[in-house]
């Protein structure tokens, strides 16, 4: 039954992986490669990407409250100034802003180097499932050290790119609130529900470019800012594909997060905000995180075929098979590129 299963699968991973390009094929496509190798991705996922998504949740029931500590401390400063007692929450609140600091030090590195890890095992679990390679647990794990230091400069390259778009987006908004006095407040508001819209819209597309260079990342010989060019190019034709799963994952992402912040941070003094729920509600909402989170890697990849598949650009299997088989030393990578010319 068992053969017959995988057999069938494997049949339908070669009709799909040509055809899947609608946002509501590659989520289907995504469930089909997940339900299938269900327990090697429930090993990934309980390895890599449930401690990132425990972080993402959980660094705000260390964060918020130092960061109140610190609030209440300068408002005492402010209404004793000149006491002895000040002086003493003035020392406090040096040491509470350092250990603010080392903390988000620690969570951004955390987050970074799990964020990698787990986007280099998925899109590589996932390449060979398309390529048809032999998987195991350990082997994928095995290949993730030789390809995070790609990913980490292809993040790099993104970090820039991301940095220059702040800088632009906090100037401009500057320059407009300068100039406010002598806007008529009804402009005001449109001109900044305007920059708003435009902004957001910018900081999709950056954040679909950067998805989509992980990928190529992977499975490719290109990274970095060679990465990003090919992930522009390759994105034309599928932006709306592209934008629609970041947008589904992001609210998802953004629903889950309030509902943690209302359950576990905030809920106190009502009926159920013992420890035990609070815990209890923390754990599945890390575990519904961690779901949804490994389920858009998954998608990732597949949006990455997809792109493939509408730019007629068809895949060289084989070279994709030895490009992978490089990462464990099974195979000497070819020179060539993994797609062949667009049709």
């Amino acid at each position: 039954m068992d053969r017959e299963y995988d057999q069938t699968f494997t049949e339908h991973v070669r009709s799909a992986r040509e055809q899947v390009r609608s946002c509501k094929s590659i989520l289907r496509e995504s469930a089909q490669i997940l339900s299938h190798h269900r327990r090697l991705f429930f090993a990934l996922a309980s390895t890599l990407v449930l401690p990132l998504c425990f972080m993402l949740l959980a660094h705000s029931l260390v964060s918020l409250p130092l960061l109140h500590k610190i609030r209440h401390n300068n408002e005492f400063i402010e209404m004793h100034p000149g006491t002895t007692a000040a002086k003493d929450r003035e020392a406090d609140v040096t040491g509470e802003w350092e250990y603010l600091l080392a903390f988000f030090a620690f969570y951004l590195l955390f987050v970074l180097a799990f964020s990698l890890l787990s986007t280099a095992a998925v899109v590589y679990t996932v390449a060979c499932i398309y390529s048809e390679k032999s998987l195991s647990y350990t082997k994928v794990l095995s290949v993730v050290p030789r390809v995070w230091r790609r990913l980490v400069i292809t993040f790099l390259w993104v970090f820039l790119l991301i940095f220059a778009y702040h800088a632009v987006a906090i100037l401009i908004f500057h320059l407009v609130f300068k100039n406010s006095p002598n806007i008529a407040i009804p402009v005001l508001v449109i001109i900044i529900l305007l920059l708003w819209i435009f902004f957001f819209g910018v900081h999709v597309y950056i954040s679909c470019i950067w998805h989509l260079a992980s990928v190529i990342t992977v499975l490719e010989d290109s990274y970095g800012i060679h990465a990003l060019m090919k992930s522009i190019d390759l994105i034309r034709g599928s932006k709306r594909a592209a934008i629609q799963l970041f947008i589904l994952y992001l609210g998802v992402g953004t629903f889950i997060s309030i509902i943690f912040h209302a359950f576990v941070l905030y809920n106190h003094g009502h009926d159920g905000s013992s420890l035990f729920f609070r815990l209890l509600y923390g754990i599945m909402l890390v575990i519904l995180l961690t779901f949804v989170t490994l389920f858009g890697m998954v998608a990732q990849t597949v949006f990455y075929f997809a792109c493939k598949a509408f730019h007629n650009e068809q895949i060289d299997w084989v070279a994709l098979s030895e490009h992978l088989g490089a990462y464990l030393g099974e195979y000497v990578p070819l020179k060539s590129s993994i797609q062949m010319e667009s049709l």
